[in-house]
């Protein structure tokens, strides 16, 4: 089986989540399939390993008037101009594949070359978009308060709002994270093909066993890209609302903001409290979360699976989490592997709990890493990635 994978963000310095899931998936995909990838990077292929794969990547493009007065999404712009185009046409001639698979809604622009190409045989085709897009920027709209960003929120909204309710249906299979995503592209268009793929975690890094980062006790941690709009909203809700409540019977408690490129609003939320730690970008995300007394992902925006749940999960951290959080995450019959709270008195409540019952804390990680190793490792995402495929190409 041909496979003719493209993603948005390959080679890559593996700096964010969506980079992280192609250097795991894609090495994995290549024992199972005879994988192809083209790849938009802006980093040297000198710079890169040998893969266990062949691949072509072409720099992204950059963004002018034209994207913004197009009715396209501006992200086709970045990845669907004309080299881009012509060099996908010529591997798709090159190849001949089986399976072209979108990864990511900024490459689905490319699709309409498909046609254009000399083929033998019609490949099936799947767009990945992990969520709908159209979701997470009616979130990010709704929570912005910025005149400028959020009309720029809108107007992209009303284009991706189009390509998923126009060009999605023409895709053999659509590809999401999770099924509140599902019903909400269903509701959008009756006669979209799509169906469920979660995010896996690299079980090699992400483990209970390993070392843990020196924190100052008792504390609890709350991780991610700190430049999104998701993660500078959790950590503001974090800090100034449900800590006061934690604060008021746990004063000792530590406050840990983990990740790359905190934005300003997140590095200024230590002058709440001299016990909120903004880190920065981190050798060891894995080694943090071990160190956690408590987990806490207090999301509200954004859609679809979050990869740092999972990642905490397999830690055996015992986390605490809204319920936009753990969307996508696999429900199960036996007691949640997490805390839910729907609400900040809940959330603080939770943390409190936690923090004075370490029992508790342990049997709660336990059952968490148990729950993550068995559903969200990369080699089982793969194996129902490769169920997939093979599925699509007997119909």
């Amino acid at each position: 089986m041909k496979v003719l994978y493209v993603a948005p963000d390959f080679p890559n310095n593996n700096s964010c989540a969506a980079h992280v899931r192609a250097n795991q998936l894609l090495p994995i995909l290549a024992k199972k399939v005879d994988l192809y990838v083209f790849g938009y990077s802006n980093i040297s292929v000198n710079e890169t390993k040998n893969y266990e794969f062949k691949f072509k990547f072409i720099r992204p493009g950059k963004l002018n008037i034209q994207s913004m007065l197009s009715k396209k999404p501006r992200a086709f712009f970045r990845y669907a101009y004309k080299e881009a185009e012509n060099l996908f046409c010529d591997m798709v001639e090159e190849i001949q594949p089986d399976v072209i698979h979108f990864d990511s809604i900024a490459t689905f622009g490319l699709f309409s070359r498909i046609p254009r190409a000399a083929l033998k045989n019609q490949p099936k085709t799947i767009f990945h978009s992990h969520d709908s897009v159209t979701r997470l920027y009616t979130n990010q709209f709704l929570g912005e308060t910025n005149i400028i960003r959020r009309f720029d929120l809108w107007l992209q909204l009303l284009k991706i709002k189009q390509v998923e309710k126009n060009l999605y249906p023409l895709a053999d299979l659509c590809i999401v994270d999770s099924h509140e995503d599902v019903s909400f592209l269903k509701n959008l268009t009756h006669d979209i093909n799509v169906s469920v793929l979660p995010l896996g975690f690299d079980d090699s890094e992400y483990c209970k066993d390993g070392s843990n980062a020196a924190l100052k006790n008792p504390n609890i941690v709350f991780s991610g890209a700190m430049s999104s709009a998701q993660s500078i909203d959790a950590a503001s809700y974090l800090c100034q609302e449900i800590m006061p409540k934690v604060w008021e019977k746990k004063p000792e408690t530590n406050v840990y903001l983990v990740g790359g490129n905190p934005a300003k609003q997140i590095s200024e939320l230590k002058k709440i409290n001299p016990r909120i730690h903004v880190t920065g970008f981190v050798d060891s995300l894995a080694s943090y979360l071990r160190g956690a007394d408590v987990y806490v992902c207090p999301l509200r925006l954004g859609s679809g699976m979050r990869t740092r749940v999972v990642e905490a999960l397999a830690c055996g951290c015992s986390v605490v989490a809204t319920p936009d959080a753990v969307v996508g995450l696999k429900k199960i019959e036996s007691e949640a592997p997490w805390l839910l709270a729907d609400s900040t008195s809940k959330f603080a409540e939770n943390i409190i709990s936690l923090l004075g019952n370490e029992k508790k804390r342990v049997e709660l990680g336990c059952r968490a890493a148990i729950y993550a190793t068995s559903n969200y490792s990369w080699n089982n995402v793969t194996g129902m990635l490769h169920a997939v495929y093979n599925d699509l190409i007997k119909k």
